[in-house]
């Protein structure tokens, strides 16, 4: 017991546990264990056979796995050269080419070195993404003052929605767990908070960054975005000195982010690693995207409309998030209670806001390079910043005496307050621009975006930033609840069960799933020297599918030695390796070979499967009159050394 230790050990572990009170709250422990078993439930199989199977993505999955081992692995040998991967040798940086998932691998490091098993690795830090993703939704709807009812239906929405829960199988969107931590270390901090506020989300911030490029910037849009609200709608009251504490935490994250940015900044730009508007265009959600889910009860509901052909041969992306979610939502924006009189009156407070939106839309156009939108169109914000003063003109002919601010502020203010308070309605607003930058360049606003914020031309797929509209709903949708909950506690338990029901999607689409490597890569293993290797057969790059398959193949196995690589597969290539795969599809012949020995390849590494019977009984006599010398010979394979050494 407690009283048994000595002083000293007893002190410390009263300022662990009083430090650890944010978090280990009874309700948050019980959200915790009821989560727990939720996400062992919703993530069936996967949940019970962690180390056997997975959702497969192919190529990506093969691209996870490697990802997960190789920072593993630079943990422990060399971190300073993390990005220096062992692939597409003899390019440097060339973990930059997708996203890095360090902050992954600091969760999966103990189960992988405790086991050697990255699938397990992986699997693990999925289902605790999950898991965490919930009990994140419930400390921020308890930090928004929602109750019990609203923060439980606040957790299971974001925790097992279709747009995030179906996201589990590409690590870098599923663990986007650190966001409703961080932001509402944001809102406590606003709220009369203290450094270590600041401090802590700076913290969260970079372990969200750390996960995912994507996510860390999604993020970034939320928090910078929260703290303008927060100023603009006078709600921004820390205790602390709050510039200082700015400062410390841009310090902070500045310090740890920035070595982590500056490989891709430099991969880009000497390589021109960027996503074109093109390419995004490309992957914008069409209409049935929202529609789609594959949730038991929501497929009945589209056979029972019959979209369900329509929805399944044209969709894209699973972002429907849930017709409760939906309604408790809407719920939230209807007047609960008399709103504060605003002290400008209703004429200055309406043509306030429309000269705000006229000046924010010609900001819009000229940061988008001018929009088009079926017969409108607009090459330059020109018009609408004439029509913005216009309305001024108007408005100080109405009324002098009131401030703009004093005018947007009393009127959005009173509309918040009435509903689901002043903090809460920032949700509001990023539930409307996520899912209006969610749609694509076509709309306007992601196309702005792109322009205007560094790194945001990484992001190739819009509808990832539903993402954050699934986490505002969700604090809605709990507002909503909490509506039923003040009526009674068994209706409110009532929409939280109906919620699971309808969210239900097990058993998900998990396959079996083995990592075998080959004997090719498991005698390279022993080998004392650090030679690099090139895999066969390679595929010709016009042919993708084949590539990627190959490569990626090629890659995992390289995690039983990590020798130096020709072979890659990741979100990018560069042209000069596409050159090179295509002149190594013919391989072994006197062009492949110069070039390879020019590079300071040493092994050449055939594995058996890929070649007809024909191609291998001469592969014996080409490698020979091509002074390639056999290493060692597998049914699977065999070794050949290239250098002359």
């Amino acid at each position: 017991m407690l009283q048994t230790f000595t002083a000293p050990y007893r002190r410390r572990r009263v300022l662990v546990l009083v430090s650890l009170t944010f978090l280990m709250s009874k309700p948050t422990l019980q959200a915790l264990a009821g989560l727990a078993l939720l996400t062992i439930v919703f993530t069936f199989p996967l949940s019970t056979s962690p180390a056997s199977t997975a959702l497969d993505l192919g190529p990506d999955t093969r691209l996870f796995l490697w990802t997960l081992s190789w920072d593993v692995h630079a943990f422990v040998h060399a971190p300073l050269a993390i990005f220096d991967a062992n692939i597409f040798f003899p390019q440097l940086r060339t973990l930059a080419y997708s996203e890095h998932q360090i902050g992954s691998a600091l969760i999966a490091a103990p189960v992988l070195l405790a086991t050697g098993d990255p699938l397990l690795a992986m699997n693990l830090t999925l289902l605790l993404s999950c898991l965490l993703s919930g009990l994140g939704a419930f400390v921020l709807a308890r930090e928004l003052g929602l109750g019990l009812a609203g923060a439980w239906f606040c957790a299971i929405v974001f925790a097992f929605a279709p747009p995030r829960l179906l996201r589990l199988g590409q690590l870098h969107l599923a663990t986007v767990q650190w966001i409703p931590f961080c932001l509402a270390l944001v809102h406590r901090f606003a709220r009369g908070g203290t450094t270590r506020h600041a401090v802590g989300a700076a913290l969260l911030f970079t372990l969200q960054a750390w996960s995912g490029g994507q996510s860390g910037l999604f993020l970034a849009l939320s928090v910078a975005s929260l703290l303008l609200y927060s100023l603009v709608s006078a709600s921004f009251r820390p205790t602390s000195s709050w510039w200082r504490d700015a400062l410390l935490a841009a310090g902070i994250v500045a310090g740890l982010n920035a070595p982590m940015a500056l490989p891709y900044f430099q991969v880009r730009s000497e390589l021109g690693l960027s996503r074109s508007l093109a390419e995004a265009q490309v992957w914008s959600p069409n209409a049935e995207s929202f529609a789609a889910s594959p949730s038991h009860a929501h497929r009945w509901l589209r056979r029972t409309l019959g979209w369900e052909d329509r929805v399944e041969r044209h969709a894209m992306a699973f972002l429907f998030p849930g017709m409760i979610p939906i309604v408790m939502g809407l719920l939230a924006l209807f007047k609960r209670k008399r709103a504060p009189v605003a002290r400008a009156r209703p004429w200055t407070r309406w043509l306030d806001a429309t000269a705000l939106g006229f000046v924010a839309l010609a900001a819009l156009i000229e940061a988008a390079g001018g929009v088009r939108f079926g017969a409108l169109s607009a090459s330059g914000g020109g018009r609408a910043l004439v029509l913005a003063l216009v309305v001024v003109g108007i408005r100080l002919a109405v009324d002098r005496k009131t401030r703009f601010a004093d005018g947007l502020r009393g009127s959005y203010a009173s509309w918040a307050s009435a509903r689901m308070g002043i903090p809460a309605g920032f949700y509001v607003w990023l539930l409307l621009l996520s899912l209006w930058a969610s749609l694509g360049p076509s709309f306007g606003l992601y196309e702005a975006l792109y322009h205007v914020l560094p790194g945001f031309d990484f992001i190739r797929v819009p509808s990832r930033l539903t993402l954050l509209s699934v986490l505002a709903l969700a604090v809605l949708g709990g507002y909503g609840v909490e509506r039923w909950a003040a009526r009674s506690r068994l209706m409110a338990v009532g929409l939280c069960a109906m919620t699971l029901v309808e969210l239900a999607a097990f058993p998900l689409d998990a396959h079996a799933y083995m990592l075998r490597p080959s004997p090719m890569d498991e005698w390279l293993s022993a080998r004392d020297d650090d030679g690099a290797v090139a895999v066969f057969p390679i595929p010709d790059p016009f042919d993708e599918i084949a590539s990627a398959r190959s490569h990626s193949a090629y890659m995992l196995s390289s995690i039983v030695h990590f020798r130096p690589l020709v072979n890659g597969y990741s979100g990018f290539t560069p042209k000069e390796h596409e050159n090179l795969f295509r002149e190594l599809s013919t391989f072994p012949d006197a062009v492949g070979v110069s070039r390879l020995r020019a590079m300071g390849v040493r092994y050449a590494v055939f594995h058996r499967a890929g070649f007809s019977d024909e191609w291998w009984e001469a592969l014996a006599s080409r490698c020979e009159a091509l002074s390639l010398s056999l290493m060692a010979s597998f049914d699977e394979g065999r070794v050949y050394a290239i250098d002359r050494q």
